[in-house]
């Protein structure tokens, strides 16, 4: 009122002072073309603000009318009708709306939001937007473009009456001012003042129409988008508040469009998050119905494309776990968030998946509550969690319990037969020459076998039982509750009853035995280690008395142990210290004087037991490997030996040397006599290797071969112990053989026992016609020797011809290769 007052007072005196100095006529006229200039201008202001404002109010309801577009397409496309009601009902009462209709893809309206609901059925049209400003159609979209409906809003007009009104009264109110005070000054003016008047007049029209022509350049710009304008004021009277208001009209809507730009970028922002992230986010409602799920959720359950939305969470869940789940969930709405709850849940396809799920309360419209959930898929790191443990208690090879799992399992049936003052047994089983089935055939076999092994033994245990394997070919079995001692043996009885049918592996039939150790709880020990130590023992004694059986503990087998141990420690010390040495027995022609050949054989020297037997320590070489490098040492010191007696006089005399079966396939024996051949010097003509029967057959193809390889350097191959094995003739034919030895255990009945001399007599006729020399081992008699002359078997070793002599006593001092007629080689 006082910016009013100021500017009455001003228009006063103007008019007052111009007055006087204008005709009344020429005032009229003045009056007259100022009225209908202000008028005309009045109407195109007010034209131009209706204009403007209309124009604002639907680019603001365009701008919602999309938004609520967007809003509605997750409940139209579940046909949520309920929820949309609720936010028509919600929006009717924070906006001039005055009717509301929602629509299906086809136009047919499904509901107004009233309860009603007379509008239903009735065809909406699809258009996009059509009518006058009241009036706001719209399609219903996805964001991705994908239209399911349509929505039309009636606006009210009364707010935009009300807005116009309060317009048009304040440009009334200056337009009415003005008039007044034109006819004061026109009442009261003389037409002396007339020219005065006239300039006036001119001068206030255009001190009014500046701002207002400022204004409508304003308005103008910010109907074209430009929301930065300002219109700037010197002067505090009724322009200068509507000035202000304009200023300030402006300013409301260019915060209104920054926070919905800014809104919308952070929607962008929030929902990019989610939709990278891999953890997978799920909205629920209250009662648990899925509002949201990002495409990680979706994805690691199966459902794509919003198929999860509108279902209830629980139905990922088993049956078992939708009670304490739901629970779970009413206690995150009261306010306690859930952490790392792990949940096996399944997904569409019903595969099994482990999700660690954490839940936290949140704020919907209104405030109704919901859920917001983060799912990770631990399915992977829980399978390898699992397969460590796995790995830590069973054998990668056979799946049977390793020797950690092994003492867990045997400290619990220890405990459980003391509870119940029962027995247990610990059965520890070995395989019988398992090595020569792995050297032989490859680990690819032997493997192959252990695993059959442990399918046999696994079905002839109890499920109470255990079945592990401690390494190698050892086996342990825990009988647990046993009621004495003769259901151990029954137990032992049912495994060596498995081993009776052969072995199928890579198209081969292997027989294989077991040797068997068995300790008893408590009388044997109380310690799982002492048990275990105590079967071992046993099993030992199983395998020094020629394998393939069973034998309970006692307590000198503990001695017996210790010895083997104590035998083994000396045999590695002795191969370190040189305590070995070769004695040779000679072998000579059928006149049984001339010295054909010697077979080298070790003995051991050791330091304050003398020489000890080789069946003491050539098994237990042959099973801890020593067997290889006393082989190798064996063959290098023999052909040296054999090129010293050479130079000493016996040219022509060879030497033969035994091969081991581990050495024969597992050590590289044609490298090796290759080596030893150029190191010595010996012509290979003098070097004759002896391999056994069995150790022929172990791997009949691998044998020929690495025999066919030793013949090129120049060797000799004899074929010992022949008869013993189980070679076929068609099998013998094809090994590069040049003689077979008989074995002494023909040999030393064939003057009383008809069978063995049949036996001989065949042996020699086979290979003769074989084209083969044929050697007689252990000949003690003359009767023997005459015999074996008379069927003319080519070569004789034996006590009854020479005893296995160290070389500084077999080299003669004549340098003669003659054997005396009246003289056996000295023992």
């Amino acid at each position: 009122m006082k910016h009013r007052a100021a500017l009455g007072r001003r228009y006063a005196l103007y008019i007052g002072g111009t007055c006087f100095a204008a005709l009344s006529l020429l005032l009229v006229a003045m009056a007259a073309i100022v009225f209908s200039d202000g008028a005309s201008l009045r109407d195109r202001l007010k034209q131009q603000l209706h204009a403007d404002y209309i124009q604002e109010q639907q680019a603001e309801r365009r701008q919602l009318a999309a938004y609520i577009g967007r809003e509605f397409f997750n409940p139209l496309y579940q046909l949520d009708i309920d929820y949309i009601n609720k936010r028509i009902r919600r929006m009717k009462a924070e906006l001039p709306i005055e009717q509301f209709l929602v629509a299906d893809a086809s136009g047919k309206v499904l509901t107004d939001g009233s309860a009603a609901n007379p509008a239903y059925g009735t065809h909406l049209g699809t258009g996009a937007t059509a009518g006058s400003h009241r009036l706001s159609r719209f399609p219903i979209v996805s964001s991705d473009g994908q239209v399911i409906g349509y929505g039309a809003i009636l606006w009210s007009d009364h707010p935009l009456q009300q807005a116009l009104a309060r317009q048009d009264g304040q440009i009334a109110a200056t337009w009415h001012a003005l008039i007044q005070r034109f006819l004061l000054l026109g009442g009261l003016g003389l037409p002396v003042l007339a020219l005065i008047a006239l300039a006036v007049g001119t001068r206030l029209s255009r001190r009014l129409s500046a701002p207002l022509l400022r204004l409508r350049d304003a308005a103008r710009r910010v109907a074209e988008g430009d929301l930065d304008v300002q219109v700037d004021t010197n002067t505090a009277d009724e322009m200068a508040e509507l000035t202000r208001d304009f200023n300030h009209m402006v300013h409301r809507l260019r915060k209104t469009t920054v926070s919905r730009d800014t809104l919308r970028k952070s929607e962008a922002r929030f929902r990019s998050l989610v939709e990278v992230s891999f953890d997978g986010i799920v909205l629920t409602d209250e009662s648990g119905l899925v509002l949201y799920a990002s495409p990680a959720a979706e994805s690691m359950t199966g459902y794509r494309n919003g198929e999860l939305t509108g279902q209830p969470i629980a139905t990922l869940l088993a049956e078992s776990e939708q009670t304490s789940f739901a629970a779970a969930l009413d206690q995150v709405l009261q306010g306690r968030p859930l952490k790392g709850a792990a949940l096996e849940v399944r997904d569409k396809q019903g595969r099994a998946l482990s999700l660690e799920i954490n839940a936290v309360p949140v704020r919907g419209d209104a405030g109704v509550p919901g859920i917001q959930l983060v799912l990770r898929d631990v399915s992977e790191r829980l399978r390898q969690q699992r397969q460590l443990e796995y790995q830590a208690n069973y054998d990668s090879l056979t799946g049977l319990s390793n020797r950690s799992h092994l003492a867990s399992r045997l400290t619990g049936t220890l405990e459980l037969a003391r509870d119940n003052g029962m027995l247990a047994a610990i059965l520890l089983l070995d395989l019988d020459r398992f090595k020569t089935i792995n050297d032989s055939l490859g680990h690819g076999i032997g493997d192959g076998v252990l695993q059959e092994v442990a399918r046999r033994l696994k079905g002839c245990m109890r499920d109470m039982d255990t079945v592990a394997r401690l390494g190698g070919d050892e086996f342990v079995l825990v009988a647990a509750n046993l009621d004495d001692s003769d259901a151990a043996g029954r137990v032992a009885e049912r495994v060596i009853q498995v081993f009776t049918q052969p072995f199928n592996v890579g198209g081969h039939d292997l027989l294989i035995t077991p040797s068997i150790g068995i300790s008893l709880y408590p009388q044997d020990g109380e310690d799982a280690e002492v048990l275990l130590s105590n079967a071992d023992a046993a099993m030992y004694r199983v395998k020094s008395q020629g394998r393939h059986g069973v034998a309970f503990y006692t307590p000198e087998m503990s001695l017996h142990a210790m010895e083997r141990l104590e035998l083994e420690t000396a045999l590695q010390q002795a191969l370190r210290n040189e305590e070995f040495t070769l004695h040779y027995q000679p072998r000579f022609a059928q006149d049984g004087r001339r010295l054909l050949s010697a077979e080298a054989l070790i003995r051991w020297q050791r330091p304050g037991n003398g020489l000890v037997p080789p069946a003491q320590f050539i098994p237990l070489a042959e099973e801890t490997g020593l067997i290889v490098p006393l082989g190798a040492w064996a063959l290098r010191t023999a052909c040296t030996h054999c090129r010293a007696w050479q130079e000493a006089g016996w040219p022509g005399v060879s030497v033969a040397v035994n091969v081991s079966v581990r050495q024969f396939h597992n050590d590289d024996i044609v490298a090796l006599c290759r080596q030893v051949l150029a190191e010595t010097g010996l012509p290979p003509h003098l070097l004759e290797l002896e391999i056994t029967e069995t150790l022929a057959m172990v791997n009949p193809a691998a044998t020929i071969a690495t025999l066919q390889e030793l013949k090129a350097l120049g060797l000799r191959i004899s074929l010992d112990d022949f008869g013993t094995g189980y070679s076929s003739l068609n099998q013998l034919k094809r090994f590069p053989i040049d003689s077979l030895k008989i074995d002494r255990s023909f040999v030393k009945d064939i003057t009383t026992d008809p069978d063995d001399a049949t036996i001989t007599v065949t042996i020699i006729a086979m290979a003769h016609a074989m084209g083969l020399s044929v050697i007689a081992e252990g000949v003690e008699t003359e009767e023997q020797a005459d015999f074996l002359r008379q069927h003319r078997c080519d070569e004789f070793q034996g006590y009854y011809f020479g005893h296995p002599l160290p070389l500084d006593t077999l080299l003669p001092q004549s340098g003669s290769a003659e054997r005396p007629n009246d003289h056996v080689v000295p023992t």
